[in-house]
């Protein structure tokens, strides 16, 4: 997704959100009402999050190592994306929030291939710390919370392909790939202060900053001297929905 396209959706977010704040609802007391957080000028909320990202693998490593072969196939792994997130939000007035975050998750997921064709796996960790910016308006008896976040995080994850050659060769290889990047986030929360409860949904932007990899394999139990390596391609659009507690 280029920025010209990403700038529009983000305007045409705020703009709607804009519009729905009208007088007669934006009244943020309203929501706090008979609930101490009315009184306070900051709010903290913790949440769980999940969030869903494919990955694609072009396998196409070579090597001179004796009896090995390579798959020659694309691998295409669903990833699910599993994060706790706390953030203590600070009211600078009524209707305009931002908030720090910190965020830690975990991951895992399986490529789709046909039986016995091959087996590959992912799984990994990811934490990082971010600011979200928030409008804050009123509806159905809710604190409705458009938001834009980013986030700063630093990704560890590990994909491990298994397979047989034609001549019955096992074998074995392991990519493990070290990820910087800025997660951009369109989205909206529901909060029930009255209940001490949230939900929100995201579109998220995942611009990777520096990715560090590395190839080991081997074959038959032998290591694999590789000539070529095949590189993890991550999509960078993803969804994400939560739920989480306020205090």
């Amino acid at each position: 997704m280029n920025k010209k396209v990403i700038g529009l959706i983000g305007m045409s977010f705020l703009v709607g959100s804009i519009s729905y704040a009208s007088p007669n609802k934006l009244n943020i007391e309203n929501v706090f009402k008979k609930s101490d957080l009315v009184e306070k000028n900051t709010m903290t909320a913790f949440s769980l999050k999940y969030q869903n990202i494919g990955s694609t693998i072009e396998h196409n490593e070579t090597s001179t190592t004796s009896n090995y072969s390579t798959l020659g196939k694309t691998s295409k792994i669903g990833i699910n994306n599993l994060s706790i997130d706390a953030y203590q939000e600070f009211f600078k007035n009524s209707y305009i929030s931002f908030a720090i975050g910190a965020r830690y998750g975990t991951s895992g997921g399986e490529a789709t291939a046909k039986k016995d064709e091959f087996e590959e796996s992912a799984y990994g960790t990811n934490y990082g710390a971010g600011i979200s910016l928030n409008l804050n308006t009123e509806g159905f008896g809710l604190r409705v919370q458009p938001f834009y976040s980013s986030y700063y995080m630093f990704s560890n994850n590990t994909y491990k392909l298994n397979y047989t050659t034609a001549n019955s060769d096992n074998i074995k290889l392991k990519y493990q790939e070290d990820t910087k990047s800025i997660q951009h986030s369109l989205g909206v929360r529901f909060i029930n202060p009255r209940k001490s409860l949230m939900s929100f949904v995201s579109v998220d932007y995942l611009q990777s900053i520096e990715t560090n990899s590395d190839t080991s394999g081997t074959v038959a139990g032998n290591n694999i001297d590789f000539g070529q390596t095949s590189e993890v391609e991550n999509n960078d659009i993803a969804f994400s929905l939560g739920v989480g507690f306020v205090f």
